[in-house]
């Protein structure tokens, strides 16, 4: 109820300080542990044009893919000395906090537009990864998309668990630009990380 509640008649989130966004993630972590089997759940909240859309809970599939990108990337970036890759965190992208998104993966380049402020990270992240499930098509595909694009997001890829591919989209002028699309069953090779093979489990 109380979620129903918040999306009928929600107040100015828009000005809404970081402890207060964070007491909301952690009341939404609280339900979710209370939440019967079964029962549509929310883990936590993301603002995007003034508007908390609920975030739902993080299945098996999409936690298995998620930690494989992770785990990978990081061995990357360090061996490298990029800078750092980070999974579901509070990401501000705009200065006034009032497009807070937690992607599923973001890499934060070193010397780039994205920085730890606090437990959040504030700016466009080099690269934002989401992992696509039937609850976020929506959602990946064209809300947050667009806003990743309208706030400089470089690189954006979206792994589809329901198309069962990847699709790697680098930052223009207009809109993104499709660089590759690859079956996650096949080797994912992105223009991004010279060298690097990613294999995604898909079972």
């Amino acid at each position: 109820m109380d979620a129903i509640e918040l999306q009928v008649k929600p107040p100015d989130w828009r000005e809404v300080s970081d402890e207060e966004f964070l007491a909301l993630q952690e009341e939404a972590s609280l339900a979710l542990e209370a939440t019967p089997a079964g029962v549509p759940a929310v883990r936590g909240w993301e603002l995007i044009d003034g508007v908390l859309l609920p975030m739902s809970p993080i299945g098996f599939d999409q936690g298995d893919v998620t930690g494989e990108i992770v785990e990978v990337l990081r061995g990357y970036v360090r061996q490298h000395g990029m800078g750092r890759v980070l999974p579901d965190v509070v990401t501000h992208l705009d200065d006034e906090g009032r497009h807070r998104v937690a992607p599923d993966v973001a890499f934060l380049e070193t010397g780039g537009k994205a920085e730890r402020v606090g437990q959040h990270v504030q700016g466009a992240p080099k690269l934002v990864v989401e992992i696509t499930v039937p609850d976020s098509v929506e959602r990946d595909l064209i809300t947050k998309k667009a806003l990743y694009h309208r706030f400089g997001v470089e690189w954006y890829w979206i792994v589809n668990l329901v198309t069962g591919e990847t699709e790697e989209f680098r930052w223009a002028e207009a809109e993104y630009e499709l660089i590759s699309r690859t079956p996650l069953t096949e080797t994912f090779r992105p223009a991004l990380f010279p060298d690097l093979e990613i294999n995604l489990p898909t079972e």
